[in-house]
């Protein structure tokens, strides 16, 4: 890695989160100083400093080590199973190994879709506090908005709308959060949500899902004539 620093000295030793390793320091022109270590630390933040024979230490300096892109894949992966179920302490865990909150799998499915569809709302407040995108998109084009508004996750829509969720951005089908619980309810809605259910590992009740679409229709179109949400982020 490539840092500025004055005054570095020939023998300077090189520390990682307090802790002096292995590594080459090597003095260059205009104050650049090249620094390689002989092994990365594991995936996360880390803190260096540099000191001087004569014991003098820098500032620190602040550094990222990412995961392989393999490794992240399957990172990925193992995120989406743990929103999957639910699973808050292993969904902070795998954030902090590396896995993104803002990705979007092979599957076509997103850390923020994941937890909206399955109703794990404060997994979806941590996925915020990590940088998520309110208005992040899937493979089909749906926001996080799209998906908590078709599974009738009537608590999630409200937290959506609070962090500025477009009620206004359509998916690849041309359809808005709206459009996905205004059409009527009947026969062929439901066997609609039997089928993704049965895809998805999710059991739908469908009593329940008919009877709150029209409440969050009606939400998402206030929201909208209200001018409140429209941004596209």
């Amino acid at each position: 890695m490539k840092i500025s620093g004055r005054h570095v000295r020939k023998g300077a030793n090189v520390l990682v989160n307090g802790r002096r390793v292995p590594a080459t320091i090597k003095l260059a022109k205009n104050d650049r100083v090249d620094i390689t270590l002989d092994a990365l630390p594991e995936v996360g933040m880390h803190l260096m400093q540099v000191q001087n024979p004569s014991g003098l230490f820098s500032n620190d300096f602040i550094f990222h080590v990412t995961p392989e892109l393999k490794d992240l894949a399957e990172l990925q992966k193992a995120l989406e199973t743990a929103i999957f179920h639910g699973d808050l302490v292993e969904t902070k865990r795998l954030i902090a190994s590396g896995a993104q909150v803002n990705a979007l799998p092979k599957d076509g499915g997103s850390p923020m879709s994941t937890a909206a569809y399955h109703g794990h709302l404060d997994i979806l407040k941590h996925l915020f506090n990590e940088g998520a995108r309110a208005n992040f998109e899937n493979g089909d084009g749906n926001t996080p908005l799209h998906v908590a508004a078709f599974a009738g996750n009537l608590e999630i829509v409200r937290f959506l709308l609070g962090k500025d969720a477009s009620v206004t951005k359509r998916n690849k089908r041309q359809q808005t959060a709206t459009d996905i619980v205004s059409s009527e309810w009947n026969e062929s809605t439901a066997g609609f949500y039997r089928a993704i259910g049965e895809a998805t590992g999710k059991t739908f009740d469908l009593e329940h899902i008919e009877n709150i679409r029209p409440r969050i229709a009606k939400l998402l179109a206030a929201h909208a004539s209200s001018g409140k949400s429209t941004k596209r982020r």
